[in-house]
């Protein structure tokens, strides 16, 4: 089992919360974007751990769900991220963990701005 404590990838960054704490392996001195997390909704929250992770120079990130909201929002918040950025959604559930893997990125290209903006209203 991994934990929290025994994650020391050199490549990879894990950056949690607990309530209103932000926890992250390795450390960041800059948390300021992320803390003190306050929002209700889990959706919201994972946004804000997109754009900063793509501000803090990680240009590949994976967010695995269940939920077609995040797939929505993946797509439109993907718009605002830097051209260089790939957003990558696994989406799916199964008791033998099917995923798809769905390049919001790319969706968002395709669906052109104005559509990838509106999507999350649907």
């Amino acid at each position: 089992m991994v934990t929290f404590q025994s994650l020391d990838a050199q490549d990879k960054q894990l950056v949690v919360t607990d309530n209103a704490r932000v926890l992250c392996k390795p450390p960041q001195e800059d948390l300021t974007s992320l803390s003190p997390c306050n929002h209700e909704e889990a959706d919201s929250q994972l946004l804000l751990h997109v754009t900063h992770a793509a501000k803090h120079g990680h240009n590949k990130i994976l967010i695995r769900t269940v939920d077609t909201d995040v797939v929505a929002l993946g797509v439109m918040v993907d718009r605002t991220l830097s051209d260089q950025n790939e957003l990558w959604l696994a989406f799916g559930t199964g008791k033998h963990y099917s995923y798809m893997y769905l390049a919001a990125h790319e969706l968002a290209v395709c669906l052109g701005p104005e559509k990838a903006r509106a999507i999350s209203m649907f």
